[in-house]
C-alpha cells in the first residue's frame, strides 16, 4: 500500500501516478480518498498490465470538498 497523508486543494496541482513494475503480473489496484474525519469521499479501481500507469484522478475529483488523504493498495 502507498499512503499520502495530504493531497491539498487550492491550486497546488497535486497528482499521483502509479506504475505496475511487475514484469508478468497484472495489478488490481484500489484507491481511497478520505476527508479530515476519515470518511471515504472518493474511491476508484484500476487493473494495470505490466509497466502500465494510472494517474489517480485526485485533483478536481477526489478533492472536490477539500484536502484529503489518499491510500492506493492492491
Amino acid at each position: 500500500a502507498i499512503y499520502f497523508p495530504q493531497i491539498a486543494t487550492e491550486g497546488w496541482g497535486d497528482w499521483v501516478i502509479v506504475t505496475n513494475v511487475g514484469s508478468y503480473a497484472t495489478a488490481n489496484l484500489n484507491a481511497l480518498a478520505r476527508d479530515i474525519n476519515g470518511k471515504v469521499v472518493w474511491s476508484g479501481t484500476k487493473i494495470l498490465e505490466p509497466y502500465q500507469c494510472w494517474i489517480v484522478p485526485v485533483e478536481g475529483t477526489a478533492d472536490k470538498k477539500g484536502n484529503v488523504s489518499l491510500e492506493v493498495f492492491e
